[in-house]
């Protein structure tokens, strides 16, 4: 059964499926003689000591191979994958909404069509009846629906507070219930910087086959000098990460993007101060993380991205974060979608933390010439943005006092403070974001053959950013999700 459901819902070959073949055909053939071991002429007849343990012999197998697969729990495995596809595979109507498509435009009132996990059609002004679409309507009057959010910036091995028992857990549990958190917030796809390779690979497997429901996941790996460079290529990143904190010579970083741009693998790098910025201009990355929130950026800093079409991540989640700790200030694990999402025991123990001599031990510590500003983060973000800068939205997730989960809500709250508009901080989170990571071709727009990853919200966050935490539904490649049940997933 589970064999022909693979041949008709995910059109998979019969060779792929030839053990399952197989064993239709065994089955057939051994249905056959135990049949005929069986078989009496006369009600009276018995059947033969030989033939009950030829019966024996004949089940034997059978019984083996279930206690295998239950062990195993291959067939679980695939049948989960069929309901997941059964799931992406139904029609919806999201009708009457304010639609805002990614890049900018926006339509007032319009529908979705949502078929096979794509977005099928658009509407503006009338939208055909559901019945006739043979789609189930998804009534969204005086909301908003936007594509799925974005964030370019996470560590998945770090969990951003503070645990009593920092190994109760492995990162193979972890990381997947803190993309099920991502994906309850409304944020659909995600850019692992620097997680250990082997764990976080075993992670995207898991979660990007649908196994595991979880927000979509790449994996960025440390790029160091060039052989790891093509290592990383081999091992299948999406891309490549360097992170300047303990600085690298220029001539090694300008090898290691030249390497990546030749693997056509894009490239991001982390940086702290203006010469961390310049040396990743000069050595020619996609994209700059952080920049700086310890001292203003020059100027020139911000035309030169503007050329060399560098996106910009400020990471202003982080930088929050990181400040809360140093003044005493619990506000970033109070908000309400971080404690639905967050592990209540992580939350309670960072703030048992943060409230003991040990934490106001560490904060003395950190207090002296404070590491970063959240203003001067502010600022060099505005100036980015004046300057005609790309923007792309991460928070740097994992980060002290940043959880998993709804850190975008965050972050474009964040850039609205500092002064960006909020259409343009939302274009930051959808679309630019996807061209950083170079999937605009299929995510980060509400367009006709995207994947259908969306979010609808009540009201209007082009007016009040706010809003953008009023979660209606999340729609991940054409699957309504139930986010209620993210987090009961085995």
């Amino acid at each position: 059964m589970t064999g022909m459901q693979a041949i008709l819902a995910r059109n998979e070959s019969l060779a792929q499926n030839a053990s399952e073949a197989g064993a239709l055909l065994l089955t057939m053939v051994l249905a056959t003689f135990i049949g005929v071991k069986l078989f009496r002429w006369e009600k009276e007849e018995k059947i033969r000591g030989t033939a009950k343990l030829w019966l024996l012999a004949v089940l034997a197998p059978f019984l083996i191979l279930g206690v295998y697969q239950a062990y195993s729990k291959d067939s679980v495995v695939k049948a989960r994958l069929l309901n997941r596809d059964l799931q992406r595979s139904r029609s919806l109507l999201i009708r009457n909404a304010r639609i805002f498509i990614g890049d900018g435009r926006v339509i007032e009132s319009g529908g979705v069509l949502v078929k096979n996990g794509k977005i099928e059609r658009i509407f503006e002004g009338a939208i055909p009846d559901p019945k006739e679409l043979k789609a189930e309507a998804i009534e969204a009057a005086g909301k908003t629906l936007l594509p799925g959010l974005i964030d370019t910036n996470v560590h998945l091995s770090a969990s951003g507070g503070f645990s009593e028992t920092p190994a109760e857990s492995t990162p193979e549990k972890t990381m997947p219930r803190a993309l099920a958190a991502y994906l309850y917030s409304g944020i659909t796809a995600v850019k692992s910087a620097g997680d250990p390779l082997d764990a976080i690979l075993k992670v995207r497997t898991l979660v990007n086959s649908g196994e595991r429901l979880g927000a979509e996941l790449l994996v960025y790996g440390l790029g160091i000098d060039r052989q790891q460079v093509q290592a990383l290529k081999q091992r299948g990143v999406d891309g490549i990460q360097v992170i300047l904190a303990n600085s690298m010579d220029l001539a090694i970083l300008r090898a290691v993007v030249e390497e990546a741009r030749a693997l056509k693998l894009p490239v991001v790098i982390d940086t702290g101060d203006p010469r961390g910025v310049e040396d990743a201009l000069s050595a020619g990355a996609n994209g700059v993380e952080r920049g700086s929130a310890r001292e203003k950026l020059p100027d020139q800093l911000f035309a030169q991205m503007k050329t060399q079409g560098v996106a910009y991540d400020p990471a202003l989640t982080a930088v929050e974060g990181l400040t809360s700790v140093i003044n005493g200030s619990l506000d970033p694990l109070d908000r309400p979608l971080v404690l639905q999402v967050g592990p209540a025991a992580l939350i309670d123990s960072t703030k048992k933390f943060l409230q003991s001599e040990e934490g106001a031990k560490m904060r003395a510590q950190l207090k002296p010439g404070a590491p970063v500003s959240l203003d001067i983060g502010k600022e060099n973000l505005l100036a980015a943005w004046k300057a005609g800068v790309l923007l792309d939205t991460g928070s740097g997730a994992g980060s002290p006092l940043t959880l998993h989960g709804p850190t975008i809500q965050r972050e474009v709250e964040l850039w609205v403070e500092a002064g960006i508009p909020p259409a343009v901080a939302l274009q930051a989170a959808t679309y630019n974001a996807a061209r950083l990571l170079g999937v605009s071709d299929r995510i980060g727009l509400i367009r006709e053959g995207h994947d259908a990853n969306l979010l609808l919200v009540d009201g209007n966050p082009l007016k009040e950013i706010k809003q953008l935490e009023s979660i209606q539904s999340v729609i991940f490649k054409g699957e309504r999700i139930s986010r209620s049940e993210l987090f009961d997933q085995e």
